[in-house]
């Protein structure tokens, strides 16, 4: 006889909580800023951004180059993502470095999105808080 999954994993009913909120924000943040780009995609896309933004904040350039080694990526990888970036505005070419635009990131719609996805992470640590008693 099977036994029930939650008996058999450490933290199962913890580990599900935490896996339905990445979701959760994973979709919320492709509807809000990559409508209609497959799921796969999006999260493909959302790690570069992320990646241009770390760079960014770092105060270093976010090259193809630069970002192919922080991705741990091929450059041709990383330029075909960055391309599609540009297609859908997240991201703008200055020279030979892409810049993340903050009017995409900044937009009333897209702040409200973020403020959804902050209030899952709230509400998922309130569940995992309740579970841990």
């Amino acid at each position: 006889m099977l036994k029930p999954l939650n008996e058999t994993v450490y933290l199962g009913p913890q580990r599900l909580v935490m896996a339905e909120m990445c979701s959760r924000i994973l979709e919320m943040a492709r509807d809000a800023y990559l409508p209609g780009v497959e799921l796969g995609e999006a999260v493909e896309l959302i790690f570069t951004v992320k990646k241009v933004y770390e760079l960014q904040a770092k105060g270093r350039l976010a090259t193809v180059s630069a970002l192919s080694r922080a991705m741990h990526l091929p450059r041709a990888t990383v330029y075909r993502r960055l391309t599609r970036l540009m297609q859908v505005g997240f991201v703008e070419k200055q020279g030979m470095r892409y810049v993340l635009s903050v009017g995409r990131m900044n937009n009333p719609a897209a702040v409200q999105s973020f403020k959804r996805r902050m209030a899952i992470v709230h509400e998922t640590a309130k569940k995992l808080s309740e579970m841990d008693t």
